[in-house]
């Protein structure tokens, strides 16, 4: 092999990881990060290093009909043993002595004796209060996903998170109460690095390397 014919390879090796097949791999990469995170939580309930996240919450806490989807809403407040609060609204002031606050003044909420667990047990059923999953709606795990730019992923950088400013913050608040959870195992890091290998090894193919 002469120069000419191993440089002009390596030349093109060098544009291409530089361009988009390096950007098209960490696309690729990110992808695949975010798909293997969420399925071990929601499969397992399991944390990058294999811990739990711990157990839903059985402290009491008020709930309306909102909280709920419809047909629970009405299966859990035909129930006779509610237990029912009122609660003045926001911006409703305390009467003055003798006087009393509108009944429109109040909302009228139940209390839920266990907690969010409970609300879970209903709505999704009690398959799903066995481990803690991050996943009520499923609208934040819908809504993580690649969010780094095609700049980052053409340098081999790519980031995933949230991209809603209100999944964001549910993120950041489950992430400061129970600990990393877009974080890889060591077993998917070595996965996601198999395919790089194997995405690098095929730009040097397709250069006749």
């Amino acid at each position: 092999m002469t120069f000419d014919e191993l440089y002009n390879p390596l030349n093109a090796i060098i544009r291409d990881i530089k361009s988009n097949a390096m950007g098209n791999m960490m696309v690729q990469i990110g992808v695949t990060a975010t798909t293997m995170i969420r399925k071990r939580i929601i499969e397992t309930g399991k944390n990058a290093d294999g811990g739990d996240y711990g157990k839903y919450s059985e402290k009491p806490m008020l709930v309306g009909c909102k909280t709920f989807k419809s047909k629970d809403c009405n299966k859990f407040f035909n129930s006779p043993s509610i237990e029912w609060k009122s609660i003045r609204k926001k911006g409703i002031t305390k009467p003055a002595k003798g006087q009393h606050n509108k009944k429109e003044d109040y909302w009228r909420l139940a209390v839920l004796e266990h907690g969010y667990k409970e609300l879970r047990e209903i709505t999704l059923g009690s398959d799903k209060v066995r481990f803690i999953d991050f996943s009520f709606s499923g609208q934040m795990w819908r809504n993580i996903k690649v969010y780094s730019s095609n700049t980052e992923h053409n340098q081999g950088i790519v980031r995933i998170g949230a991209t809603t400013p209100l999944d964001q913050a549910k993120l950041a608040g489950n992430t400061e109460k129970k600990g990393p959870i877009l974080k890889l195992s060591k077993e998917e890091i070595k996965t996601l690095s198999g395919i790089a290998k194997k995405e690098l090894i095929q730009i040097f193919h397709n250069n006749g390397l």
